[in-house]
């Protein structure tokens, strides 16, 4: 029979998540003029082989290919670019479509790194493994990023467990302790337009974790960092810092109570335990800061310690980022 004669079939292909069409010369010359217009109108690549070559070779061929185009379309660059630009609904569709992963309803994304500077996660190993097992690669796409790994999922459910348990399933099967990761989760949002926003959510968290020393966090806890991280680099937050911080940080031990005192969420005792002296040496201290950098309020110490986490934060977030360059 003719593929002329064959009922159209492949225009179920993506639905049933086909990446390429392949035919062997040995059976016809070329696809029909229908196939290959559906071909241009999907993305769908088109591979020809001569009669000297199995099918076998061919479905590894196809795989090379597809791994090929994720890499390039989630290379670093394009991650970077995501990161650092804001998307259009129409930006984000045409970004899910470039990638070979078939998107269900809901999408999020996790960033991991090593915890230990000196222990690097093998990119092929990772990648490798990935490409060789097909239920993982039907809800999930990784793509390497700053000595880490970004994971891009999906799943028909919106439950954020869902999410954990693909995450769960990738660290497994590349035998990744999460003990030995600082992993960070996005929020949840839908396939057609989130995958951008998700992709900055857990990278913004990931950065968040590292400050506050955290080993595993989702972007919905981290509280105001949710704001202070996007605009960390404005002029009005980098004033707002100095305001605070220039007071003391050449005073080492006003600079100490003052992180400590942050870092325990205003806890008197907890900050004194941190610092090794009595709580009401903190409290000498907060009280001392309260004058210098508020001089002209009467201030309570919650009050206080919403306006100093603030700065603080800023500044911690704006030190490691020069750390780091």
């Amino acid at each position: 029979m003719l593929l002329t004669e064959i009922p159209f079939s492949y225009r179920s292909t993506k639905e049933t998540g086909v990446s390429a069409f392949a035919y062997k010369r040995i059976f016809f010359d070329q696809l029909p003029r229908d196939a290959l217009n559906y071909a241009d109108e999907h993305a769908i690549p088109i591979f020809s082989f001569g009669r000297e070559i199995y099918f076998e070779s061919i479905i590894f061929d196809i795989m090379a290919a597809i791994r090929r185009e994720d890499e390039r379309i989630f290379e670093e660059s394009k991650i970077k670019y995501i990161l650092e630009n804001d998307f259009s609904h129409e930006d984000a569709a045409l970004l899910k479509n470039e990638l070979s992963l078939k998107f269900k309803p809901y999408v999020a994304a996790a960033y991991f790194k090593a915890m230990k500077e000196d222990a690097l996660l093998s990119t092929d190993r990772l990648l490798n493994n990935y490409y060789h097992n097909k239920p993982l690669h039907e809800k999930s796409l990784p793509g390497s990023y700053d000595g880490g790994f970004f994971i891009i999922m999906t799943s028909k459910e919106e439950s954020f467990f869902s999410f954990q348990l693909i995450l769960k399933e990738f660290l497994e099967t590349n035998g990744i302790d999460i003990n030995t990761i600082r992993t960070a989760f996005s929020d949840v949002g839908k396939s057609d337009n989130d995958i951008p926003r998700c992709i900055r959510e857990s990278y913004c968290a990931y950065k968040v974790a590292g400050l506050e020393h955290l080993d595993l966090v989702n972007y919905s806890d981290i509280g105001t960092w949710r704001f202070l991280m996007p605009n960390l680099h404005s002029d009005d937050l980098r004033a707002y810092t100095s305001d605070y911080i220039d007071l003391i940080k050449h005073k080492k031990t006003l600079m100490d109570t003052a992180f400590a005192w942050i870092e325990t969420g205003g806890d008197f005792l907890k900050a004194a335990k941190k610092l090794s002296c009595h709580q009401n040496t903190i409290r000498y201290r907060i009280s001392n800061m309260k004058k210098l950098m508020e001089p002209h309020l009467d201030l309570t110490d919650f009050q206080f310690f919403e306006r100093l986490a603030a700065a603080v934060r800023i500044f911690k977030a704006l030190d490691s980022q020069e750390q780091n360059h």
